[in-house]
């Protein structure tokens, strides 16, 4: 009878978490396993010194916004900046972190091999859905833990906690506590309900939004889009691609053809850039700090997925790239925080989140080698904000090529 008890239990268990293989051995830290190839590297250093740098680097970014929750220890979130703007039901309450910062989180966590702070990630993740389609993360979090306190979607953290998802299902497998792979099929899906025009195929706003052409750059991730494509096997997810590569080839042709630079919020068929205030600031017509992430965004498709996807990733980063080394005569202390699309500077601050993702698109060719040796000098060092601090991070983890693929190699993991 005991037998047979423990056989149900196991039965039982194997159904509740799916088919899995035997999770893959984790890369360690300090053990790197390589996916891919980055195509230009910092050349003053080995690569051993470069995994240094980020190792020291993630130490500092992990102390410093990587916090576990006291008001239930099974949550951790990312210490970031809501800027502000929570609802008015809130009343004095504050946010504390949003969907944005736990996208890149869990996706640092995962490439860090930190899997109790990815857990927790994932449990405050679930603690907190969407007010609309509640697969999907409310895109701020209150400072008091108040699960009743939510907002709707923003379509970039989703993207990004989904994809993180495929990451920990490839290096640790998905027979735990946590199936990795069901759950990030269920946020890509809700993504792919929610979140994209069935009409344009463009990445909406969030799950709240409505317009088939209003869409924010900094949201097109197509290396992700790519791999949400491998793992639900939906031929959708090709139409966003094409979509993206198309929309962005319009804008720059028509509106910035000398710099490829694209701004926060785009509208409209042919597209165009959306009007001063359209939804932040009168810089959403303007390369601002949404858009600024862009580089590093094409840049992971073209690194990741390079030798399959056709020209598209390269000549979209070159666009950007030969103009910004050229106009800094190739010092990336040169890069200011913010651009109109002809070129002209919006201030003469600078600011490494603009400053890193150009260095990440130099990694598209040789030509960018003293753009690129000169930047990896200057963010390794870089200690700023939430925001700056994070992109950083992630672009050192692309850069040094640390970053793995969440597609399943020697068929391990549960893809």
């Amino acid at each position: 009878m005991k037998k047979l008890i423990v056989l149900l239990m196991l039965i039982t268990f194997s159904f509740a978490a799916g088919s899995c293989s035997t999770a893959p051995p984790s890369a360690r830290y300090d053990s790197y396993s390589y996916t891919y190839t980055v195509p230009v590297k910092p050349s003053q250093y080995t690569q051993s010194e470069m995994e240094a740098h980020v190792q020291q680097y993630g130490e500092y970014w992990s102390e410093k916004y990587l916090k576990n929750s006291s008001v239930n220890t099974a949550w951790y979130y990312v210490l970031g900046e809501s800027n502000g703007k929570t609802p008015s039901s809130w009343g004095d309450t504050k946010a504390k972190a949003t969907s944005e910062g736990h996208g890149y989180g869990m996706i640092i966590t995962a490439l860090m091999d930190k899997q109790t702070e990815f857990d927790g990630l994932y449990n405050m993740y679930k603690a907190f859905p969407s007010t609309i389609n509640d697969i999907l993360m409310s895109w701020i979090i209150p400072e008091n833990g108040d699960m009743n306190l939510r907002s709707d979607s923003a379509s970039d953290g989703d993207i990004d906690i989904a994809y993180a998802l495929l990451l920990a299902n490839a290096k640790w497998g998905s027979c735990g506590m946590i199936n990795y792979k069901a759950e990030a099929v269920r946020i890509i899906n809700a993504v792919m309900e929610s979140e994209i025009s069935h009409t344009t195929w463009r990445v909406l706003l969030g799950d709240w939004d409505s317009n088939n052409y209003s869409t924010r750059p900094s949201d097109w991730i197509p290396d992700h889009f790519r791999a949400f494509r491998e793992a639900t096997g939906d031929p959708r997810w090709d139409n966003v691609i094409e979509t993206l590569y198309k929309t962005r080839i319009e804008l720059f042709s028509s509106y910035s053809p000398l710099t490829g630079l694209i701004p926060d919020f785009v509208v409209n068929d042919p597209p165009e850039p959306a009007p001063a205030n359209f939804l932040e600031n009168e810089n959403d017509r303007n390369y601002y700090y949404n858009a600024c992430r862009v580089p590093w965004r094409i840049a992971c498709d073209y690194v990741l997925y390079g030798s399959s996807n056709g020209k598209k990733p390269k000549i979209t980063l070159q666009a950007m790239e030969n103009w910004i080394t050229d106009i800094t005569n190739n010092n990336p202390a040169g890069v200011e925080a913010g651009y109109k699309l002809n070129g002209t500077p919006l201030t003469e601050d600078t600011d490494m989140c603009f400053t890193t993702s150009f260095i990440a698109g130099a990694v598209s060719a040789p030509e960018y080698q003293e753009f690129l040796d000169s930047g990896w000098d200057l963010i390794k060092d870089n200690k700023s904000n939430y925001f700056s601090d994070t992109i950083t991070m992630l672009t050192m983890l692309l850069i040094s090529g640390i970053w793995e693929s969440p597609q399943i190699k020697n068929g391990q993991g549960d893809f």
